[in-house]
């Protein structure tokens, strides 16, 4: 910590928080799985491998799963806790932050939700179902 710093309220409610802590120490393992996932299902469709296309879906299915219950776990953990503080200190800058960090939080959040929504509504469309289906069949006939 920096010496003449103010304590950062978010690191002192992860110490505090038990549960909060495990959720953020699980999410970012999940997370670091899921980027990995990512790579390989990108590596997938350039090669126009059916399981790229699978991955891909279910990357999708858990970035919207995670993030929506990320979402929740801030606001239950993180977001309410700050905005009490923020309202036992009255008027001010504090709950000027508490307010905007709740905002820039939920708008984020639904931000973040948008690259695996259109993933999945491209990895649905019917001309790449039937692309990936017709690589699949090309290279079981050639071996």
């Amino acid at each position: 910590m920096i010496p003449n710093q103010p304590p950062n309220p978010v690191v002192e409610l992860l110490k505090e928080n038990q549960a909060y802590y495990v959720f953020t120490m699980v999410s970012m393992a999940l997370g670091f799985v899921a980027t990995v996932v990512l790579g390989l299902a990108g590596y997938g469709l350039l090669k126009m491998q059916p399981w790229g296309r699978q991955l891909s879906i279910a990357y999708g299915l858990y970035a919207i799963v995670s993030g929506i219950v990320g979402m929740i776990a801030n606001w239950v953990w993180l977001i309410g806790p700050l905005m009490e503080q923020a309202d036992m200190a009255g008027a001010g800058p504090e709950r000027a932050g508490a307010m905007g960090g709740a905002i820039g939080g939920a708008f984020g959040g639904c931000i973040g939700l948008i690259y695996p929504i259109i993933l999945l509504i491209f990895m649905m469309r019917s001309n790449v179902v039937q692309a990936f289906r017709d690589q699949a069949k090309s290279s079981v006939s050639y071996q």
